[in-house]
């Protein structure tokens, strides 16, 4: 049910649009064969209440205004309110106030929950996917992979000496250049790929569909446009690259993480700066 409800936020506008007035139609046509009990009533709740889960504030509005007008017609059909016109405005008015009243509370706990989603799985400071929100993905693409029978590629990046530039120009300069980096890999890559930010100055992507020489095309992008920022800002920097490739992939989904992490630190150990890759099974 918690999935269920989480969804209705990836839904198409045109299809929650459609949805919610159908609930309200629905509700106001056991509404009017009840004769407007208050328990009825109160079924309002629903449709008010989905439309501003899933659509925010605006849709909350525009679902509690869409209830009172219908209530208004088919009261007046009906002849359900007591007390001709002022009967129904005052039942209608209550009605609305309450509705979003409601509507406005569940737009905001939708809003703060959505919020806590996103901090859980990106990183605040680039709004790039974080390790957490990585290994899922990868573990996604993996299975991708495998069921179609297609290549996937992890990619590991360690900008080199970064603390040096944090100690001499300062904390602003290097979260300039973190947030630099995070531009360039999605500048650097397609829409299927996944940039992640994972540690301090350590980035990592997930290249689906991609082989070797896939690799080093994303690689001598990413790396020219780091080092020309590097250069504008006269920033003393490389980069340190480790990658692996899986045709087909069949072993563990850590055995290619580990892989690729494992060259990134053989490429620092040896002098950094430098691009290693490996095709693995």
């Amino acid at each position: 049910m918690v999935r269920w409800l989480w969804n209705l936020h990836e839904l198409p506008h045109s299809t929650k649009v459609i949805v919610d007035l159908a609930l309200v139609c629905l509700v106001v046509w056991i509404d009017t064969l009840s004769v407007h009990s208050m328990n009825v009533v109160f079924l309002y709740l629903v449709p008010a209440g989905l439309a501003a889960w899933a659509g925010g504030y605006i849709h909350g509005i525009a679902a509690s205004v869409f209830c009172g007008l219908m209530v208004v017609t088919s009261g007046y059909i009906s002849g359900a309110y007591p007390g001709g016109p002022v009967g129904v405005g005052w039942n209608v008015a209550s009605l609305v106030l309450m509705l979003l009243l409601f509507s406005s509370l569940v737009a905001a706990i939708s809003r703060i929950l959505k919020y806590e989603q996103g901090s859980a799985h990106t990183d605040p400071l680039t709004g790039l996917a974080n390790r957490r929100l990585l290994n899922e993905y990868f573990k996604g693409e993996v299975e991708r992979a495998r069921r179609y029978k297609r290549p996937i590629s992890i990619m590991y990046i360690d900008i080199d000496n970064f603390k040096a530039v944090n100690d001499r120009f300062g904390h602003a300069a290097g979260d300039r250049m973190l947030k630099g980096m995070a531009w360039i890999l999605v500048k650097s890559t397609r829409k299927a790929d996944t940039p992640a930010r994972i540690g301090g100055d350590e980035f990592a992507l997930i290249l689906p569909e991609t082989m070797e020489n896939g690799v080093r095309s994303v690689e001598k992008r990413i790396r020219e446009k780091f080092m020309a920022l590097a250069k504008r800002y006269r920033w003393p920097v490389g980069l340190s690259i480790g990658a692996a490739v899986s045709a087909k992939p069949g072993g563990s989904i850590d055995a290619l993480l580990e892989k690729a992490d494992g060259l990134l630190y053989q490429v620092k150990g040896a002098g950094k700066g430098a691009t290693r890759i490996i095709s693995v099974r």
